[in-house]
């Protein structure tokens, strides 16, 4: 008898029918592989590296607790909006959404950062499963009608994929913290171990945000973060750019 794992072994069946597809499909949007372009974002903190204002662990931590506030009373509030207006095939409520999420983009390219990878996002998931809600939106967003932001389009794509709301919630506000911090390894100002002892230590605050920001309705949706968005108007005057923002 030929010895080893066969993939239709009762044994691998029965594991097979047990799967999480919504944490596959969580875990899908939280790789690297996925094509999102975010690996090119620093969210300004390549101007403060370079403002010589980020020397370490302690520096990093601070940036991203400025950067997680801001999303959990910004974005992930309009994910929020957006994930029940898509649960309700609601384009025009997510098109509104939408316009009021880009409302407060006001540094260009955080702007174009967050409507190139909702763009890309989009595209991507569109290739994987198509809905009547999904497409309709890409039309709207392709023709200009609408800015297509990630936060709106990754809860239109989590919906799509069957991902609950709060996993999509604390999947942008990881997804992002990686972002950020990966920008800061990149740049030298804190090594590969150093970075995920950042990530592990913020674990707490990101549950925070992600039950903050439930309980702001989208049209109260708002964010205050001064430095952050100085460094990224301050980004394009840069001599030297590893990042797009």
């Amino acid at each position: 008898m030929k010895r080893g794992f066969s993939m239709l072994s009762p044994r691998y069946s029965d594991m097979s029918t047990h799967t999480d597809d919504d944490l596959v499909s969580t875990l899908q949007f939280s790789d690297s592989f996925f094509p999102l372009g975010s690996y090119s974002l620093s969210f300004g903190i390549e101007t403060l590296s370079q403002l010589g204002l980020v020397k370490g662990t302690d520096d990093v931590s601070s940036i991203l607790s400025v950067f997680l506030e801001q999303l959990s009373t910004l974005d992930c509030v309009a994910l929020r909006g957006s994930f029940s207006a898509a649960g309700e095939n609601d384009l025009r409520l997510l098109v509104a959404i939408d316009r009021k999420l880009a409302s407060f983009k006001n540094v260009k390219e955080f702007s174009e950062a967050s409507r190139r990878t909702g763009r890309s996002l989009l595209r991507t998931v569109r290739a994987l499963k198509k809905t009547g809600i999904l497409s309709s939106f890409w039309n709207l967003v392709e023709s200009g009608k609408a800015p297509g932001n990630y936060a709106v389009c990754l809860a239109i794509a989590c919906s799509t994929l069957g991902i609950g709301e709060e996993r999509a919630v604390i999947l942008l506000l990881y997804t992002s913290a990686v972002s950020l911090v990966g920008a800061s390894v990149r740049l030298g100002s804190v090594t590969h171990v150093q970075a995920q002892q950042i990530l592990h230590s913020t674990k707490d605050e990101l549950m925070n945000c992600a039950r903050r920001s439930s309980a702001i309705a989208w049209r109260s949706m708002h964010a205050f973060s001064p430095m952050l968005d100085v460094m990224g108007m301050q980004h394009v005057y840069l001599q030297s750019r590893m990042f797009y923002c």
